[in-house]
């Protein structure tokens, strides 16, 4: 009778261990745990911010590069930093879902403004050339409009600078040809 108490004691502190083993694992790669990963970026700065859910715990972080740092020394000091001047975030990447046990992912990709196709550096490049406050200020809200063939284009013609046009032409005769083009 007392070996046959320790064996079924045996056989359930066995049983206790591999459950919380496997719970543990299980949790700790994922696999009961759902994943949310979103991406927002802040159309004027350039900003982003991840957030989302890993093992069940939300997080959000907020990467700054160069072109926030010369945005705030440049444009506005306190964007991003003062409940007034907040970023103006939106979704620049699709949002992805990771379901919990068979890790299935799902994509969710909404309509995402036409300033994410423009690498940061190409819009601090052309940014750097102009001078004028307020050209730049202007600038930054003609690649940022709500018409989007009309970005497009803008966008495009500043790609094309960056890459082609760069090393043939000074900026500011390239700018001088083409700023009506900005609405400038």
């Amino acid at each position: 009778m007392r070996r046959r108490r320790k064996t079924m004691r045996r056989i359930a502190i066995v049983t206790s261990t591999v459950l919380l083993l496997g719970a543990v694992a299980g949790y700790a790669s994922g696999l009961l745990t759902g994943e949310v990963r979103r991406e927002d970026a802040c159309r004027l700065c350039r900003a982003s911010r991840y957030s989302g859910r890993q093992y069940g715990i939300p997080y959000s972080r907020v990467d700054e590069g160069e072109m926030t740092r010369w945005y705030r020394e440049n444009i506005d000091p306190r964007h991003g930093l003062d409940p007034d001047r907040p970023h103006s975030w939106e979704q620049s990447a699709c949002t992805m879902v990771v379901q919990p046990l068979f890790g299935r992912q799902d994509f969710s990709c909404g309509a995402m403004p036409a300033i994410f196709l423009l690498r940061p550096e190409i819009e601090l490049e052309a940014l750097r050339q102009i001078q004028d406050k307020a050209t730049q200020v202007a600038l930054i809200r003609s690649l940022n409009s709500g018409s989007r063939p009309e970005t497009y284009r803008r966008l495009r013609r500043l790609i094309e600078y960056y890459y082609v046009d760069r090393g043939r032409m000074p900026w500011s005769k390239w700018w001088q040809l083409h700023q009506a083009e900005f609405g400038l």
